[in-house]
């Protein structure tokens, strides 16, 4: 799936923030530009960044008493990035239990344009309870990553704020508090109004689906509301850190689902539902610190892949 490449790409570069004048009255927009900005100059950047999951399915029906079983996910990403020429890597490990039962993954990958800046080249490997899949390589056209998110350019992606993958219909609405050496930036999204998104990525991979199955997407995507808050340096505007959570999320849907397909001919009164007690990600910036990116030599030699093996890979690393 090429579109797990170039999500990967614009996270890399506009997950990333955005100086306004004294003058200047400080505003939502006039933050978000000035981060947006600093981010712009600055010439590499590190993000480290952890995620937990703590959730629980609870099973019910009117013959037997209500039971509870605990899923939780723990782990992280830490990305390094030099901006020009493109270079990244990034590394993950998770460690995910369910039912007793603990799984722990890990995966690495490193991209790196051309010289001539048309093509992109990229090596990942994961692994799962210590088996490793060895490293693999792709090389893809930089244009055709780069109209998977309607940008001609590197240049134009990095101008890109997270709102332009969204959508001109989409108007994020964002709160600003103030303290002595901070400016806080928040904003609520419901998931789906990142459909405009996931459909154009769908499209520009070759891959389709039905009225009904986007349908059903849309209406899975409405059970979540994602809360962002971006915390700025009071005099620079750079960001230094961004919490992500979806603990606002209504699952009803979700979980109605869930019950139809898991409800028995025999127990017709089973119900099924995940509850949420926490679910997020937390990530921190630091800007101008990596000097240098080394693609190992293991990597390096490794066999060149199809580019969507090589992005069913990453996927299989984390589901």
């Amino acid at each position: 799936m090429k579109k797990v490449l170039a999500l990967t790409l614009a996270f890399s570069m506009c997950a990333v923030p955005f100086t306004a004048s004294a003058e200047e009255a400080v505003t939502a927009e006039s933050l978000m530009a000035a981060m947006q900005e600093y981010s712009q100059n600055a010439g590499s950047m590190s993000v480290p960044m952890t995620l937990n999951l703590d959730a629980a399915l609870k099973v019910a029906s009117a013959d037997a008493p209500e039971t509870s079983i605990g899923i939780s996910m723990t782990g992280g990403f830490d990305v390094k990035e030099i901006i020009d020429p493109m270079q990244l890597a990034m590394t993950g490990n998770f460690k995910m239990a369910l039912m007793g039962e603990t799984q722990e993954m890990s995966m690495d990958m490193y991209m790196k344009t051309s010289e001539d800046g048309n093509t992109i080249d990229t090596y990942a490997r994961s692994t799962e309870d210590g088996e490793d899949t060895g490293w693999s390589h792709a090389t893809m056209d930089m244009s055709e990553l780069l109209s998977q998110l309607g940008v001609s350019s590197l240049e134009d992606l990095n101008t890109m704020s997270f709102e332009d993958l969204l959508g001109e219909d989409v108007a994020l609405e964002w709160n600003v508090e103030e303290s002595d050496d901070a400016y806080v930036l928040s904003a609520k999204l419901a998931f789906s109004d990142l459909m405009p998104l996931i459909e154009t990525a769908m499209e520009a991979s070759g891959e389709t689906a039905g009225d009904d199955e986007m349908a059903m997407v849309e209406s899975l995507l409405g059970s979540f509301v994602m809360n962002m808050s971006y915390e700025l340096d009071k005099e620079t505007k750079a960001a230094k850190t961004c919490h992500v959570d979806f603990n606002d999320s209504d699952l009803t849907a979700l979980n109605e689902m869930i019950s139809a397909m898991m409800g028995s001919e025999e127990d017709s009164s089973a119900q099924m539902a995940i509850e949420l007690n926490d679910f997020s990600m937390d990530m921190t910036f630091t800007y101008d610190d990596v000097t240098e990116i080394t693609i190992p030599e293991e990597a390096l030699n490794a066999e060149t892949v199809d580019v969507n093996e090589l992005a069913d890979e990453a996927v299989d690393s984390i589901e």
